[in-house]
């Protein structure tokens, strides 16, 4: 349609306002007066944080045209080379028509049912709300207003009817009903605003008209009053409070009740301070560009917010913030700065503060490291320098009773400051150590003070200091902190103490609470409770002697109170509600809530200094904190605050290598080894302090923290329908516990389907059923076989519980002891065993069961055919389970009888064998009758003599004791050489049995000798030992050895007694065994008889019993050895024998004799 044109007179300008009451307008007028144009600030226009997007960062293009956001609360950004989405950390491109060339983006409107409409030089596009921009493609309906130049789209607007309005080369549109009406045909038609009244306010290529729904206004005394051409009006808004704003080639003017103001500067036609744009944010605040800077309207005129920002669109978010379209510098955002910061520049001293102090009187001060300390007056810092103090570094503060403030100076102790004037707390002399690091004034009047090697207590001017000796668990104490009943807590290298009746207990250790490095501290909320955090986030409730850990706390090194809050101090600054700490040590499972302050707030540093006392609040209701590059200062009335849900959106969806759009929910081939989740909220303020965390139901047990790229990676999910949680919170900590829930279904290859698993758990039952049948089958024809092996064994089986109780008894058994199964079972195996012998075998049975040894025995069991008893060897060993327990007893009784009677025959025969070796050695004793009874007398003889010789001695006057001693010495060795001769004598003589010893066979051989020699000097027979060093001793008997070597020596001396000669005994080590040897230069052994002569009764001498070889042969045999002789007929003969080395020992070198 084509709209009337009709011209009204400049005196109904701006807004076609209806004819008032003279009196009604004078009242008003002299009400409002200037204040008519006083647009208050919330903050001074400095107070922003401001921050810039480029190309860099993902834009299109650093010329941003347009800028929107829609009710999801995504950002749109229309730029010369397309259009993109914004949800605070990534640009997403949106491709909404076919073409894949760049598209110029002029406009942007969202329509009443949430459908985005997007302005081209190419026509309209409608994107549906819901379906915009997934992976950055959607679906748009696309929509031309006219034709030509008619489809090149300047301007876009929806009015409070829900119309929409368009503004293209070619004139003025309205969309209605799904079609395009032309209300001012064949104009250029760039602006199009709304007034209250509902008139459009339109800027054309022919100037500023206004269409009040049935005709154009006109205005044509308007430029004229502007001081502008027709033309060179470029905008015209009304604000909330009635006043008409209008951007021209000249400035910013405005308009209320007839009156124009100019907002200086204000120039004519071509000036630099032309303005193409104007906008009135939420808060009622019109800002415009000019000369390329970025301007804010006063009540006088113009703030600058940003100089050289090149802005040609403005608008802001629902938060707030104001964001700047640029011709050339991209997207700014500028965000209500949160943190002021106070440096150098505002009169701190260049070191960092360490300490900050509220006092009484609601002044501020601050303890500078080497700089002194610092007041605030309200609007910069004054400083106080300690001219005589040593060191001017300043770590810790604190106010005592009489409201004067004491500084803890690294390396100059404690000084009180007063009236401008600096005094010492303490002489040095008296101070532990100069490093102080905490002051607590305590409520009853002492002043604790705490260094790096000890504990001040200072009261009525004594000082009294504490140490490990007084219970703390380090000297090193690093905090201090008295809480509201009174009670001095400490924080030392070694843990937590508290104060007790004058002496410190220990709470917690180190290896709970980390103390090698940072900051440490103690707080109490409005509750009462008590506090203390560390680095690493490790913060802990303290109740008692109870300790407990809280959960998902950050790292804290300070704390506050407010009003309203907890503050806290770390890797940034954290506001929480006053019951947070509670809610974080029981809560496990909810995340902690809290609004982190960092430097997207304007901090200059996010990490707090590590002075005592970090934080303040003051009485004008302000946070002040000392950090590494400043004090930071939070104002609690111009905080914003939101409860506002993140709202939460799955971004794309990764699988392998493809990435595709997430879809309602993601179903996932068989096979698939790797997927990625991406999501993300949408915060376009301070999307560093949003938190996210998820969880996939059947795959993670807990909620997982994501990081900053907010994605989660997946391999091998189980095959099934999952749920893939995510939950966030807001930009002020605040969380969606329910989050969102994405459905995730991972198709399952052949075998891993239900019906598959169903078929082949039927399929795997009949097989085990199969199976077990056989196996049944089997089993019993194995349980035949054993049962028909146990029952034809030549021996009787028995089976027995772990406590010894008898359970079963084989065929055998029965048939002999005629005792059946029943009466064998538990004890009533007893019943057949020898009477003597029960008492023994019970009692080894029963040790057997206590200590799980295997049970050998051997007894007598009665058969039940004649009443005899016959010996059985009786065995049992234990089957224990996998952990190494008894559970059955297995054994066996085997008949030795006829073994039994062997060995009664075998010992008959050995004691035969034994009697006649006596009878051997006594006779061949009695051969030696006179040589021994010769060396016995010589020493009775000698003892006679010296008995009296000593009698004469003791006879003279005086009695000469001296000989009497020597006497009675020489009498004690003449009767210890007889004792020696007779031992040897009786050991020989002795009738005993066989009994094997370590034995030293050189020694033996000596003692040999030595009973024999008087026998060989009667024969003029030379005796000479060989006998081998280190000789290891062997098993042997020692009596049958003595009298194997009494043989061979004798033998020897008898074969040389008609002619002399000399008798040789050798030892030495052959290879493991021993070999010794007898030798004599005697008549020799017949030539044919060298084996002969071993044999029993067999003599070559008159007199001989034949026994004695034989004898030796049979003792070397015994000892597992073998003796024979060597002879070729002429003089002389040896005999050899050889015996295992058994070990042990060795025998000391010596010289043979």
């Amino acid at each position: 349609m084509v709209a009337e044109v009709r011209q009204l007179p400049h005196s109904k300008l701006p807004l076609h306002v209806s004819v008032r009451v003279v009196c009604v307008f004078v009242a008003l007028l002299v009400s409002i007066g200037n204040r008519a144009w006083a647009l208050d600030l919330p903050e001074p226009a400095s107070g922003y944080v401001s921050k810039n997007f480029t190309v860099e960062d993902g834009l299109l293009s650093n010329e941003v045209n347009v800028i929107l956001q829609t009710r999801d609360g995504f950002l749109w950004i229309g730029t010369a080379e397309g259009l993109l989405r914004f949800d605070g950390r990534h640009f997403t491109p949106i491709k909404f028509l076919p073409q894949d060339s760049p598209i110029l983006v002029r406009a942007l409107a969202e329509a009443p049912d949430g459908a985005l409409w997007v302005g081209t030089p190419g026509g309209l596009a409608r994107i549906s709300s819901g379906g915009s921009g997934e992976l950055g493609h959607t679906v748009a309906t696309l929509y031309h207003p006219g034709s030509g130049d008619g489809d090149s789209v300047q301007s876009l607007h929806f009015s409070r009817n829900g119309d929409l309005w368009v503004g293209t080369l070619t004139g003025l549109y309205r969309f209605d009903h799904g079609r395009f009406s032309t209300i001012i045909p064949e104009l250029w038609t760039s602006r199009i605003e709304e007034a209250s009244n509902g008139n459009l306010l339109v800027i054309t290529s022919k100037g500023f008209v206004e269409w009040d729904g049935k005709q154009i206004i006109r205005h044509p005394d308007l430029p004229a009053r502007l001081g502008v051409v027709p033309h060179g009006i470029f905008q015209v808004i009304e604000d909330h409070t009635g006043t008409i704003w209008y951007g021209t080639t000249a400035g910013v003017a405005r308009e209320r009740d007839d009156s124009i103001e100019r907002l200086k500067p204000y120039g004519g036609y071509g000036d630099p301070n032309v303005v193409f744009h104007l906008y009135e944010d939420p808060q009622g605040n019109v800002r415009f560009a000019q000369s390329g800077d970025l301007y804010q309207a006063t009540a006088t005129g113009r703030q600058l917010i940003v100089s050289d920002a090149n802005a040609q669109y403005l608008t802001s978010d629902r938060d707030g913030d104001l964001w700047i379209g640029t011709r050339t510098r991209g997207l700014f955002r500028l965000k209500s700065q949160a943190v002021k910061m106070f440096t150098a520049a505002d009169g701190l001293p260049p070191g960092k503060p360490m300490a900050v102090l509220a006092a009484s009187d609601g002044n501020l001060w601050v303890a500078n490291y080497c700089g002194g300390l610092s007041r605030f007056d309200g609007r910069r810092f004054e400083t106080y320098v300690d001219k005589d103090a040593f060191d001017s570094c300043v770590f810790s503060l604190a106010e005592d009773r009489n409201h004067d403030i004491l500084l803890g100076i690294h390396g100059g102790g404690v000084s009180r400051f007063r009236n401008g004037h600096f005094i010492k707390v303490t002489a040095p002399d008296r101070l532990t150590n100069h490093v102080v690091t905490a002051i607590v004034p305590a409520r009853k009047g002492p002043l604790w003070i705490a260094y790096s090697d000890g504990l001040d207590r200072v009261a009525d001017g004594q000082v009294r200091r504490f140490t490990t000796a007084d219970g703390l668990s380090s000297n090193n104490v690093l905090s201090a902190y008295e809480d509201r009943q009174g009670v001095l807590w400490v924080v030392t290298t070694k843990g937590i103490d508290r104060l007790t009746n004058d002496r410190f207990v220990s709470v917690l250790t180190a290896d709970s609470f980390p103390t090698e490095a940072g900051r440490f501290g103690f707080g109490e909320d409005r509750f009462g409770n008590l506090f203390a955090f560390g680095p690493a986030a490790a913060s802990f409730h303290i109740q008692e002697n109870r300790v407990v850990r809280l959960n998902g706390a950050p790292r804290i090194t300070g704390m506050a109170q407010s009003p309203e809050n907890l503050w806290f101090c770390g890797d940034g600054i954290y506001r929480a509600m006053p019951d947070s700490l509670q809610k974080w040590e029981h809560e496990r499972d909810a995340p902690p809530e809290y609004t982190l302050f960092n430097r997207a707030d304007g901090m200059n540093s996010t990490q707090c200094s590590g002075g005592f006392r970090n934080m303040a609040v003051t009485k004008d209701g302000r946070l002040w904190v000392a950090t590494e590059q400043g004090v930071a200062m939070l104002e609690f009335s111009r905080l914003r605050h939101t409860d506002r849900k993140p709202a939460i959106f799955i971004e794309r969806i990764v699988i392998g290598k493809t990435v595709q759009a997430p879809g309602r929910e993601l179903i996932l081939p068989a096979g698939t080894n790797h997927v990625e989740l991406h999501f993300d909220t949408i915060e376009l303020a301070s999307p560093e302090a949003v938190r996210l965390q998820y969880r996939l139901d059947g795959v993670d047990r807990e909620w997982l923290d994501a990081d900053s790229s907010a994605t989660a990676v997946y391999s091998g999910i189980p095959p099934g329908n999952h749920h893939f949680h995510v939950r966030a919170s807001n930009s002020d900590g605040v969380w969606d516990q329910a989050g969102i829930v994405y459905d995730v279904t991972q198709k399952p290859y052949f075998y891993e389907t239900t019906w598959f698993r169903v078929s082949a758990l039927a399929a795997i039952g009949l097989l085990v059923a199969g199976i077990y049948r056989w196996r049944v089958h089997h089993l019993k024809g194995q349980e035949k076989k054993l049962r028909d092996v146990v029952e034809t064994i030549p021996a009787m089986t028995f089976t027995a519980l772990s406590d010894g109780s008898n359970t079963f008894v084989n065929k055998r058994w029965t048939e002999y002891t005629g005792l059946s199964v029943e009466e064998t079972s538990g004890a009533g195996w007893q019943r057949a065993i020898h009477p003597e012998d029960i008492v023994r075998h019970s009692e080894k049975w029963r040790i057997s069961i206590a200590t799980g040894q295997v049970f050998e025995d051997e007894g007598r069991f009665r058969r039940a055919a004649d009443g005899e008893y016959r010996w059985f060897l009786v065995r049992g060993v234990p089957l224990r389970d996998q952990h190494g327990h008894i559970v059955k007893w297995y054994g066996t009784l085997t008949d030795i009888e006829d073994r039994k009677c062997a060995e009664q025959e075998r010992e008959k025969l050995r004691q035969l064998e034994a009697d006649l070796a006596h009878i051997n050695r006594v006779s061949r004793l009695g051969e030696l009758v006179a040589s021994i009874s010769h060396d016995l007398a010589q020493p009775i003889t000698a003892t006679t003599n010296n008995a009296r010789a000593s009698l004469r001695w003791l006879q003279r006057d005086p009695p000469d004791l001296t000989q009497v001693r020597k006497g009675t010495e020489r009498i004690i060795e003449a009767g210890t050489h007889a004792s020696e001769i007779i031992n040897r004598l009786r050991s020989l003589y002795k009738k005993s049995p066989p009994q094997r010893e370590l034995v030293d066979v050189n020694g033996i051989i000596r003692e040999m000798l030595t009973l024999l020699k008087g026998e060989a000097k009667g024969y003029s027979i030379a005796v000479r030992m060989e006998l081998a060093a280190q000789l290891p001793k062997i098993m042997a008997d020692r009596v049958q050895l003595q009298q194997v070597f009494m043989n061979l020596m004798l033998n020897g001396i008898e074969a040389m007694k008609d002619s002399g000669g000399e008798l040789t005994v050798r030892s030495h080590l052959q290879n493991s065994d021993l070999l010794f040897s007898v030798s004599d230069t005697g008549v020799g052994l017949p030539t044919d008889k060298g084996d002969q002569i071993f044999s029993a009764f067999f003599t070559t001498k008159t007199q001989g019993s034949g026994m004695g070889l034989a004898i030796c042969r049979s003792i070397v045999e015994s000892h597992g050895g073998r003796l024979w002789a060597n002879g070729d007929g002429g003089r002389g003969a040896t005999f050899h024998f050889i015996l295992p080395a058994a070990a042990a020992e060795t025998n000391p070198p010596e010289d043979a004799a």
